[in-house]
């Protein structure tokens, strides 16, 4: 999302919808089903006051918290009442679930000095944050003044007329927010390693948007065949597919190893536990999806392909992305593609910054995987097979 339209969007929410602070909530409107929902959600919520308010909101009121309401526009909140959440899909677009305080640890170029900072920066002080909107402006959700999404002066720049002021700690820019100051031309290597991990599109929209963006398609998509048709260095295909789009070796490393225990490197993988609750094993499984002939592929909560995807949500934009590449739900390069475009910029930050693929390996598997097993042992197991992947692969 670029920073004038996260701007915008915050801008309209603070004006032109009815909002209610609403602990834990990124966007529902407030109908009877949510109402029952997020006044027993939280602690904080169930207080007596917090109850009252929120029965008596209507129907096309929605509910935010801080944090809550900088992800679910993340996450795509559109304003859609007929939506549970408004519109957002959650933990969707490379955006995590995380705290406020999570949230400023995310974002880059941190600092306390506020005279440069920019349109579409967090402003954060201790459990809790806004987004800054120019002229001394901010957008946050509190239940302090107008206990809703609310417009605010910046008291580390100035007071505003008109507006309740508020002193924030720190700043920085949302690794998942493209500012303006930061839309110089990549390389074509660049954008070629983008496009394979599907970031541009296909066929007429990619030739589109890439030569809107100032980029001449024919090399973009030249240097692309010759990253896809290349003989392999290593030898295997999805290490290579890692290192070609910009992965270190310890980051591969760390992923592959993640990979492994989550499905022995098998694109088809169904979890194994379906296999006898479904009737079908790893081959019928995908044929059925891919024909149509299974239409509970989302829903099903089983365990799928290299990354064993089973959250209903990722299930959907796994299927929905495989379907888009006209590719099988089991194409393996497919999948790899999909789970480069699921990983935040901040993730992929981190796993290039990792000293070794140990280190990589625990990151991805507690910030990606996230596998109900997560003891030390689970941990160095994962790592275990880094190392040997390391040895293996890298260079």
């Amino acid at each position: 999302m670029k920073d004038q339209e996260l701007v915008q969007i915050l801008k309209r929410i603070a004006t032109a919808y009815k909002t209610l602070y609403v602990m834990g909530c990124f966007g529902a409107p407030m109908n009877d089903t949510n109402k029952k929902r997020y006044c027993n959600n939280h602690e904080y919520n169930r207080k007596p006051d917090r109850q009252a308010m929120i029965k008596a909101a209507s129907a096309d009121t929605f509910g935010f918290d801080c944090v809550c309401l900088i992800k679910g526009v993340l996450w795509g909140w559109s304003g859609d009442t007929s939506k549970t959440y408004g519109g957002a899909t959650y933990n969707s677009n490379g955006v995590p679930d995380t705290s406020a305080d999570g949230m400023i640890r995310f974002c880059q170029n941190v600092s306390t000095d506020f005279s440069n900072i920019v349109p579409g920066e967090a402003v954060w002080l201790s459990g809790h944050i806004g987004i800054y909107i120019g002229d001394g402006l901010a957008v946050e959700c509190t239940p302090k003044w107008k206990n809703c999404v609310q417009i605010t002066a910046v008291a580390n720049i100035g007071s505003v007329a008109g507006y309740q002021s508020r002193r924030w700690t720190k700043h920085g820019k949302l690794p998942y927010v493209e500012y303006s100051a930061q839309t110089e031309k990549k390389t074509i290597d660049e954008i070629a390693k983008e496009v394979i991990a599907g970031m541009w599109g296909n066929g007429v929209a990619r030739k589109q948007l890439l030569t809107e963006a100032g980029y001449d398609y024919r090399a973009v998509q030249d240097k692309v065949n010759a990253l896809m048709t290349r003989p392999t260095t290593t030898g295997d295909v999805y290490y290579d597919f890692l290192k070609a789009n910009g992965f270190t070796d310890y980051a591969a490393a760390g992923i592959y190893a993640n990979l492994q225990a989550e499905s022995a490197m098998k694109p088809t993988n169904l979890q194994n536990s379906y296999e006898k609750k479904l009737g079908m094993d790893d081959a019928a499984y995908t044929a059925a999806v891919d024909s149509g002939a299974y239409t509970n592929f989302v829903k099903d909560s089983a365990g799928y392909g290299l990354a064993q995807w089973t959250y209903w949500s990722r299930k959907q934009k796994l299927l929905e992305y495989a379907k888009s590449q006209g590719k099988s739900i089991g194409d393996g390069i497919m999948q790899m593609q999909f789970l480069v475009k699921e990983m935040s910029k901040a993730l992929i930050a981190k796993m290039n910054a990792a000293k070794s693929a140990s280190e990589a390996a625990k990151i991805f598997m507690l910030e990606f995987e996230r596998p109900a097993n997560q003891s030390a042992s689970a941990q160095n197991a994962r790592a275990k097979i880094a190392e040997d992947i390391l040895k293996k692969y890298g260079v």
